[in-house]
C-alpha cells in the first residue's frame, strides 16, 4: 500500500488514493503480520506526505458475507459428502 503510492505519484497519477480494505478486526495483536494498526498509521504518514487522500473501507460484514460464509457452508457441506477412509472395511 504505501509502496504503491509513492510510484503512482512518480508517474505523475493524480486520481491516486490509499488505504486498506478492512476485512477483519485491526488489533495491536497483530504484531508482525501485514495488517498491524502501526502498518496502517504507516500508510497514513506516506499518504499524508505525498499529499494523497487515505481512506480506510471497512467491508468486513460483506467479506464475511460473500467470502467466508459461503466457504464455511461448502466446507461442512462437502465433510458431510465425504465419507471417512477409516469408517469403511475393506
Amino acid at each position: 500500500m504505501a509502496g504503491a503510492a509513492p510510484a503512482a505519484r512518480r508517474v505523475g497519477s493524480d486520481r491516486h488514493f490509499d488505504g486498506p480494505l478492512r476485512l477483519f478486526a485491526v488489533t495491536r495483536d497483530r504484531e508482525g503480520t501485514c495488517c498491524s494498526l502501526d502498518d496502517l498509521y504507516d500508510a497514513r504518514r506516506v499518504c499524508d506526505t505525498l499529499g494523497i487522500p487515505y481512506y480506510v473501507l471497512n467491508l468486513r460484514d460483506e467479506f464475511r458475507r460473500e467470502v467466508i460464509d459461503p466457504f464455511v457452508r461448502e466446507y461442512q457441506a462437502a465433510a458431510r459428502r465425504t465419507r471417512a477412509s477409516c469408517a469403511t472395511s475393506t
